[in-house]
């Protein structure tokens, strides 16, 4: 199937993908459709509700790959203050996790694995943290904290 697919600032994705499977996620109550893009058969995510077009193309009988939704490994650091790592455990209980006790005094260091697909998500979770969670790696998410946070700045002004 074609679609065309909105990305952030407007931006859109377009191109040919395998459809391989829909799922919904209760936690972000979201549908996402987990496909192939057809050219370098590269595996997906798909928010449904930013498919902005789709049209059907032929049927295709292919084995497709599995699709394993790659987990990114997200490293933090949550400073214990009221509470703060006892929140953060139960807020990212759908992801699976590892906490691990630091050399400094009330810092924990938090390990999550997303996937790929929901780390916008996870950025939006992590800064509801406000400053008793720091992200560490990787850059990329390091790199979206910072533009995000730069854009609020921006709407103050």
């Amino acid at each position: 199937m074609a679609l065309v697919y909105q990305v952030r600032d407007q931006k859109a994705l377009t191109g040919t993908f395998l459809p391989v499977r829909l799922e919904f996620s209760q936690k972000n109550d979201k549908f996402r459709l987990l496909c192939f893009r057809k050219v370098d058969m590269q595996p997906f995510t798909l928010n449904l509700a930013k498919i902005l077009d789709v049209e059907l193309g032929d049927l295709m009988v292919r084995e497709l790959p599995e699709h394993g939704m790659e987990a990114v490994v997200v490293r933090c650091h949550v400073v214990n203050h009221r509470n703060a790592v006892d929140r953060a455990l139960i807020h990212f209980a759908d992801y699976k996790k590892k906490a691990f006790r630091t050399e400094r005094e009330n810092v924990f260091e938090l390990e999550i694995y997303c996937p790929r697909g929901d780390l916008t998500e996870l950025v939006i979770q992590i800064l509801s943290f406000g400053p008793m969670m720091q992200v560490l790696a990787p850059d990329s998410v390091v790199g979206e904290m910072k533009w995000r946070l730069g854009k609020q700045l921006d709407l103050q002004n």
